[in-house]
């Protein structure tokens, strides 16, 4: 008898209501038409929201409209702890090619600083506010819903753009693990970030979100 999980190509160990971690899961809710989401690695936000309201975050969070634009780019780096390095303090805002180069020069953990997603978070965490706290819970996403709209718009392929998300998703921990080079591993999360984008735009074109 034909087994209709293999022929859909659905993982031995999909459940429903987990988050994503293989293509072929991808493949399956795509083709049954279900609802689920991608739990992912590292948060990414939100970029429409973000320029919407780019002024009241530069007010919150107290740095520069260029240097936030940086930071959820990967191309900047906010400093957490300076630990003993004294060339920098707590809360600046440094360029990633100062960054690199202070690794190279003196080894990883010379200071502790984020970036893209994981540095918005963080700073999210420092300044939410009951007051502030909803708008600013917009702006990050760590879990990303799968949207299933193909009937409709089959011009538009979304499987292929979840499809990118979840390779990078996966390759994102196994660099770390593997103490890949800091650059390699900016690079994997600038890539998510901007995969993200690209799905966000197609959904506001088609007026799905």
């Amino acid at each position: 008898m034909i087994n209709v999980n293999n022929v859909l190509r659905r993982s031995s160990n999909f459940q429903p209501g987990l988050s994503i971690k293989e293509t072929r899961d991808l493949e399956y809710l795509f083709k049954v038409n279900s609802m689920h989401y991608i739990e992912l690695n590292v948060p990414v936000v939100q970029m429409k929201y973000f320029q919407d309201n780019i002024n009241y975050f530069q007010d919150i969070f107290e740095i520069e409209k260029d240097k936030l634009k940086a930071l959820i780019n990967c191309e900047a780096y906010f400093v957490v702890n300076p630990k003993e390095n004294n060339e920098f303090k707590k809360g600046d805002v440094i360029e990633k090619t100062v960054y690199i180069k202070l690794l190279n020069e003196q080894g990883i953990g010379i200071i502790d600083a984020l970036s893209g997603g994981e540095a918005i978070k963080y700073l999210i965490n420092q300044y939410a506010t009951d007051e502030n706290r909803r708008f600013l819970n917009f702006l990050i996403l760590n879990i990303l819903p799968v949207y299933y709209v193909c009937p409709k718009y089959p011009d538009i392929n979304l499987l292929e753009y979840y499809n990118s998300i979840t390779a990078c998703n996966k390759r994102i921990p196994k660099l770390i693990e593997k103490n890949a080079p800091e650059l390699i591993i900016i690079y994997e999360k600038k890539l998510l970030q901007r995969k993200f984008n690209e799905l966000v735009n197609v959904l506001l074109d088609i007026k799905f979100i």
